[in-house]
């Protein structure tokens, strides 16, 4: 029989009581001189993000906006800047008017482990042919969180995604705490997660009660679940563990999946709740529960 394992005792602080008829949607804004195209793209974008997803899921929307900028002694000025919920579109495109800056200092592991913990859900969109190189990078970031990397091949396509993206992770709160229970079981017991095994019969649950959720697909198709090399990523401490990943990676390397293309179509179809949404459900959970191996 396997040692339990003892898991230390964590006060967690309370989370927030949500109405999930609101949707709270967050920009964070590289802000540098460069950025200047991608931000008008936002304000032209804004209006029909929030319009779309309040017709299609009867939600309100909160909007909210944070700039980050180089740290001192780069950039004195901020090295954040938050700008909170409102649901106004015209206050967010004025905020989005101000933006300017750059960010560095801060090391990404782990500060999307810490947006993993507090129940934050980070979708990474890579803009390709340029970010291919690091495509496993942001996926990995996504996964920490339960989120996905979704490739993007024009400028145009990114309201799609946003909405698609957003739509799926509200219909996947519905069955948060069937995967909840069954992390916090396994917590209390000291008993280690098979992130494998767990997902099998997680999935198996839900398929019979008949879940069923919204889906961001690509043409048409599923996408691609996450690679070995951004899985191994996803599981170190710190950027310096995770490079080191990603140096060997460039070694050995496996096939890379297909390039985003202008002419791709991407929409949020409902269908039976899918073997990886399962998966990176089970990643929300054991973050939010500050699971450690």
């Amino acid at each position: 029989m396997a040692e339990k394992m003892k898991a230390p005792s964590v006060d967690r602080p309370e989370l927030a009581k949500h109405d999930s008829a609101i949707l709270d949607l967050a920009f964070a804004m590289d802000c540098t001189g460069s950025m200047g195209s991608y931000i008008k793209t936002a304000q032209q974008n804004i209006r029909e993000i929030v319009e779309t997803i309040v017709a299609s899921e009867k939600s309100n929307v909160h909007l909210a906006l944070v700039e980050y900028r180089d740290h001192p002694p780069q950039d004195a000025t901020f090295v954040t800047r938050t700008h909170d919920f409102t649901s106004s579109v015209s206050q967010m495109k004025t905020w989005l008017d101000e933006c300017k800056g750059c960010p560095a200092g801060l090391d990404p592991i782990d500060i999307t482990r810490t947006l993993a913990e507090k129940g934050i859900t980070l979708y990474t969109v890579g803009c390709e042919p340029a970010i291919l190189s690091y495509r496993d990078f942001f996926m990995a970031l996504a996964y920490m969180t339960g989120g996905q990397y979704t490739p993007l091949g024009g400028a145009k396509l990114l309201t799609k995604i946003i909405i698609g993206g957003a739509q799926e992770e509200m219909s996947l709160q519905q069955w948060m705490a069937d995967v909840d229970v069954e992390v916090q079981s396994r917590i209390a017991s000291g008993r280690e997660i098979d992130d494998e095994a767990l997902t099998r019969d997680l999935h198996a649950k839900l398929a019979a009660k008949g879940a069923r959720s919204k889906q961001l697909v690509r043409n048409n198709a599923e996408l691609a679940g996450i690679s070995s090399k951004a899985k191994a990523m996803s599981s170190q401490m710190d950027m310096k563990a995770a490079r080191s990943v990603f140096k060997s990676s460039m070694v050995n390397s496996e096939p890379v999946m297909d390039e985003a293309r202008c002419s791709d179509m991407y929409e949020a179809v409902d269908t039976e709740t899918s073997h990886y949404q399962v998966n990176r459900m089970l990643q929300k959970s054991k973050a939010r529960n500050f699971y450690k191996k």
